[in-house]
């Protein structure tokens, strides 16, 4: 008789689901990201976000209502807003504490201190997410910088255009949503779009650096033309 070995069953009939289960499964399947709404705006010292839900370490979380978070606290740098979950503090019928937005300073990009990413489906409790990064200048907000962009299923593919205008010594920063700055968090993979495949090779472009919410490409040769590349992230 062979020795067999018990699983615990979790979606099954007359069997326990619970939050950390379902949470193993959105943050395997789902990156984090917005859902639905909560779209990203700015006005003169206030970062307006609108209602909506968003995923964040395996957690589904909704903004019921439009809020304006005032940048105020400094003058000249950057701000970024960051969704906390905690799941040590109250989550009850009455009173959910656990989910919440708040803002943050820095007088660069690099200067924001390192996000917690515990995993909420196993020991951590404590998981944050960029929402968004402003920029500051005469207390006052000159520009969305970035935005986490939208939620997506891993080994999602998107398409980008490199601008032959956009080279600064052979060198370009573009926007790509969902990508973040820890190559182990997010992993990318580029290719070139048959479309552009000789004068991609011919420039010999490479993806140098991902940061959040963009890529940098570097060329040997500065291209006459613009570029499409092909992203996999996963």
């Amino acid at each position: 008789m062979p020795t067999t070995y018990a699983l615990n069953g979790v979606n099954f009939e007359n069997q326990e689901f619970t939050p950390s289960s379902d949470c193993a499964i959105w943050r395997r399947c789902v990156h984090d990201g917005i859902l639905q709404g909560m779209a990203i705006t700015v006005a003169g010292s206030g970062i307006k976000v609108a209602a909506g839900w968003l995923m964040a370490g395996g957690k589904e979380l909704q903004l019921p209502a439009a809020i304006t978070v005032p940048a105020t606290d400094q003058a000249n740098g950057f701000a970024r807003l960051v969704v906390n979950v905690d799941l040590s503090k109250t989550a009850t019928e009455q009173s959910f504490q656990q989910g919440w937005i708040a803002i943050e300073y820095a007088s660069s990009r690099a200067g924001f201190t390192a996000l917690t990413k515990g995993d909420l489906a196993g020991s951590g409790s404590i998981y944050q997410m960029q929402l968004c990064v402003v920029s500051l200048s005469n207390s006052t907000i000159s520009g969305i910088v970035t935005t986490c962009g939208y939620a997506y299923a891993h080994d999602l593919g998107v398409q980008l255009t490199l601008p032959a205008t956009g080279w600064v010594n052979k060198q370009q920063t573009v926007r790509c949503d969902g990508v973040t700055a820890d190559q182990n968090e997010t992993h990318v993979t580029v290719t070139y779009d048959y479309a552009s495949k000789s004068a991609f090779l011919s420039a010999d472009i490479d993806c140098v650096a991902q940061g959040d919410g963009t890529l940098t490409f570097a060329c040997a040769v500065t291209p006459t033309e613009a570029i499409t590349v092909n992203v996999k992230l996963s």
